[in-house]
């Protein structure tokens, strides 16, 4: 939620009017600031950043939206919404102001009501329109990090190297500039290990590229990336770690605190090399277990540029390097087995594939994501699906290859929603036999976290909606009801006409009750969190249902786990969730069935989107898992993409903010709801909820 104050400028040339608006717009998070047309105009619009200005034009005589207009070209001033108040006669500037998709008006005598509404609205309008920029500068970033990538990984300046000092100068030069961009830090070194001295040497290169400006020794004696050197294994540098010797003498040379680092070595042939150092994450406190992944890949790219750089100078083709087995000891059978392995071990899938579109190779990763055996024959159009296997076939047979960052989605395998991001190359062999590689991620969980950005988006949009209409409408129903109510009491107690204001009087009351709702789900209020129990707040629910359970012939089951801990919850919001879902259960199973409650802890928990801030850091981190599972009818894939959104419903008599308020419910908590369902065949919703840590535990 924004914390910072709303700036609001008032410009109007009669100062009563414009104290008397300010007074209207009294509220904590509004800055408000008063101005004279002329002084506004001069100055004050062309240097101070305003959420809002609001023009008095009934202040100003002969007002003219044109005059307006030129204020727009002015670069601050390009997005920001313009409130003109205008006085009952001024027609010609409505049509103009109309036009400007940033502007509104209001039509004096502006009441408080009116005043506060608009600003609200406009207010909210506005802070959609920047998150939505923000959003777009975002994904742009993100396209061009994975331009980036591409270009790393294929690395094609170090193809031509035609012995190790040029790839050593590209690499030094050119390449760790990409991996800057690439993975987002304040710099990236390559430093050449001196075997014979036990020293790391980094050389910093000067404007032509070719002279080397300075020149770091770095020793490895006591420091933690010795082990890290000759045992090749990747570390990360953080907290108590970066008071390493090897960290101080960088921070020495670099001129400026290192805050954390990425320490991946480089070996090829089975001889240290070198290092990749990545120091400070832009963005991030801390690099990640992704950032170390990525630089690994990265490292076996050019681990083998390197040993086709060693090839060409020892007069051996690759290809005999690997298939020459002759000897039971010899040393290609080895390297043979050191690939392989490390095609096995990568954390991304891989699959070779011929002409006729018969699988020859299949790692372990990719093994694992389709469901088969790495040593066992197969078909593309098995192992894919046929969707998915028509798509990387039209690759192929349009000429499109490299294909490179595609989308697929695989739906054959017992999975719902499984997508891949993957990448398609072609090659030949020695015998000129085609090949093509496919390498893949899978990537179901971003396009799960795209769809929850989309989803809070669109019920934060509508929530605005909600609020505002829910606020307006509830006003004169009062005035309705307070009428009817006085009607009755004038009307004798026998007069059939009283029926008509008992009428009236239900009917607003039952609107009343649906903008309560309305408020819940575009206002829902902050837990109040405290210790609980699961089955408790369960134990306060399924009473109220008892008769219907019965009428339904409905057996409930209730599966509590011996780890189950306590939950960091407000008790009442939760029962209200628990409420809606155990009464959309038993609607579901009209003609009986089973509703199963279970609660265990969890074996996974999805990371949480909190953009805008709203979960308080109170909650935990870990998390209790309740489950409920009816067998009734089922939804079908429409109504499940559908059912958090707001006023959708499937019921005669529903309002379709069950699940809404239940959904708000979850996320104000810090936890996360899932619901899986399938026609005719029962629903499953699967609820997380932080559970309760003592202080002493943190």
């Amino acid at each position: 939620m924004r914390s910072s104050l709303l700036n609001i400028g008032i410009i109007g040339n009669d100062r009563e009017r414009n104290r008397t608006l300010q007074l209207n717009l009294k509220n904590p998070r509004y800055k408000t600031v008063l101005f004279e047309l002329q002084a506004a105009m001069d100055q004050h619009l062309r240097s101070d950043p305003f959420d809002l200005l609001i023009f008095d034009c009934v202040s100003f005589p002969g007002f003219a939206f044109r005059d307006f207009a030129a204020l727009r070209k002015e670069k601050l001033l390009q997005t920001t919404p313009f409130l003109f108040i205008l006085a009952t006669d001024e027609l010609v500037s409505r049509n103009d102001i109309y036009k400007d998709e940033q502007s509104n008006f209001l039509i004096e005598p502006v009441d408080k009501f009116q005043l506060l509404a608009t600003v609200k609205m406009m207010l909210a309008h506005q802070e959609l329109e920047k998150r939505m920029f923000l959003y777009q500068d975002i994904l742009e970033s993100e396209k061009q990090l994975f331009y980036y990538l591409d270009e790393l990984l294929q690395l094609n300046s170090l193809q031509g190297a035609g012995d190790t000092e040029s790839f050593f100068h590209e690499l030094e030069v050119n390449v760790v500039k990409r991996m800057e961009l690439t993975f987002a830090t304040e710099m990236a070194v390559y430093m050449r290990y001196d075997e014979k001295n036990k020293q790391l040497v980094w050389q910093s290169y000067g404007k032509d590229k070719n002279e080397i400006e300075k020149r770091f020794v770095f020793s490895l004696e006591n420091s933690e990336i010795r082990r890290s050197l000759l045992e090749n294994t990747p570390m990360i540098f953080e907290d108590q770690k970066l008071i390493d010797p090897f960290v101080q003498e960088l921070e020495e040379a670099v001129g400026f605190e290192v805050s954390s680092l990425l320490f991946a070595p480089f070996n090829v042939l089975h001889k240290p090399r070198g290092s990749i150092v990545l120091i400070n994450k832009i963005y991030r406190n801390s690099f990640s277990q992704n950032d170390l992944a990525l630089v690994l890949i990265t490292l076996q790219k050019l681990n083998h540029f390197l040993e086709s750089v060693y090839l060409r100078m020892l007069n051996i083709s690759e290809f005999d390097l690997l298939f020459d087995y002759s000897g039971e000891n010899n040393q290609n059978r080895l390297e043979f087995g050191l690939y392989r392995d490390i095609l096995q071990s990568v954390t991304f899938g891989l699959l070779v594939f011929d002409s006729a579109f018969k699988i020859v190779f299949v790692n372990d990763f990719a093994a694992k994501t389709f469901g088969i055996d790495t040593g066992g024959k197969h078909e593309l159009n098995a192992v894919l699906g046929s969707s998915a296997f028509k798509q990387i076939k039209a690759h192929i047979s349009d000429g499109g290859l490299p294909a490179l960052r595609q989308e697929v989605e695989v739906g054959e395998h017992g999975k719902k929603n499984l997508y891949l991001g993957y990448s398609l190359y072609s090659l030949l062999t020695p015998e000129n036999e085609e090949r093509y590689v496919l390498t893949f991620m899978e990537i179901s969980q971003t396009k799960r976290l795209q769809a929850e950005i989309i989803r809070m988006d669109r019920m934060a949009s509508l929530g605005v909606l909600a609020s505002g209409i829910a606020h307006e409408i509830r006003n004169p129903l009062a005035g309705i009801k307070a009428m009817a109510q006085t009607l009755e009491e004038e009307l004798a107690e026998n007069d059939p006409k009283t029926e008509y204001s008992k009428r009236i009087v239900r009917q607003v009351n039952r609107l009343d009750e649906l903008l309560r709702s309305f408020f819940s789900y575009a206002r829902p209020q902050r837990p109040n969190p405290v210790k609980c129990h699961i089955p408790e707040i369960v134990h306060e629910v399924l009473p109220l249902f008892n008769r219907k359970i019965k009428e339904n012939n409905i057996v409930v089951k209730e599966l509590y786990s011996k780890d189950l801990r306590e939950v960091f919850v407000d008790f009442h919001q939760i029962e209200q969730v628990f409420f809606n879902l155990i009464i959309n259960a038993i609607d579901a199973m009209e003609n009986g069935g089973t509703l199963t409650i279970e609660a265990r802890v969890p074996e996974q928990a999805y990371p949480l989107i909190d953009r805008r801030q709203r979960i308080p850091k109170l909650f935990s981190e870990e998390y209790n898992e309740i489950t409920l599972t009816d067998t009734g009818e089922g939804m079908d894939e429409n109504t499940l993409h559908n059912i958090y959104n707001p006023f959708f419903t499937t019921k005669p008599n529903g309002t379709g903010l069950g699940l809404s308020i239940v959904y708000q419910i979850i996320r104000e908590h810090g936890g996360q709801i899932f619901v899986d369902s399938e026609k005719g065949k029962g629903t499953k919703i699967k609820i997380l909820l932080p559970m309760y840590i003592k202080k002493d535990e943190n």
